[in-house]
């Protein structure tokens, strides 16, 4: 069975934990620090008893089957896997790290903003006015735009160009074969 990541990893660990247990063994994994790294651990271990017990394959699948349709995904497979989040020292370690280094280099560009954080938890930089976030999108560069704060009125961001999505959707609508018929 191939670790597809369509279903997310939670759902693909979730299956392959009450997959393990039709099989009338325990998932060796209890814990880990993502569902990515469970799922994997887990399909390491579904393919041992897959080679082990080859006659028990199609009878473990199908009772975990009927078991997700009959209790749903969620309560099949409550108390199989715990997944202890991590503590910001993943993905985003290194540019959170960079970041913070230049939020200190210049604290008098921008503030951080009260309400409103980036993706890698630290709070967003906004300017007090549109004309010095606009100064500080001439600085970063071309890709980058002067958008208003959501949660408060007078702070204004600069990040990301969204021409590529922007790009996509007209593409979409443009190709007749994409665009929904009437009727």
């Amino acid at each position: 069975m191939p670790m597809a990541n369509c279903m997310g990893w939670k759902r693909v660990a979730q299956r392959m934990a009450l997959f393990i247990k039709e099989f009338g063994v325990e998932p060796e994994l209890a814990m880990g620090t993502d569902y990515g790294s469970v799922a994997q651990a887990l399909q390491g271990q579904y393919l041992r008893l897959r080679q082990e017990q080859p006659e028990r394959v199609g009878e473990a699948r199908r009772a975990a089957r009927q078991t997700i349709r009959r209790l749903g995904l969620e309560e099949a497979s409550a108390g199989l896997i715990s997944v202890t989040p991590s503590t910001g020292n993943g993905k985003y370690k290194k540019s959170k790290a960079h970041l913070k280094r230049w939020f200190e280099g210049h604290p008098d560009e921008a503030v951080p903003c009260p309400d409103c954080r980036m993706s890698c938890g630290l709070r967003k930089r906004a300017w007090l006015s549109r004309e010095l976030a606009q100064a500080a999108r001439e600085r970063a560069g071309s890709g980058y735009r002067v958008y208003p704060c959501p949660e408060n009125l007078g702070y204004w961001y600069v990040g990301h160009s969204k021409k590529a999505k922007k790009r996509r959707v007209k593409e979409a609508t443009s190709n007749p074969a994409l665009t929904p018929k009437e009727g």
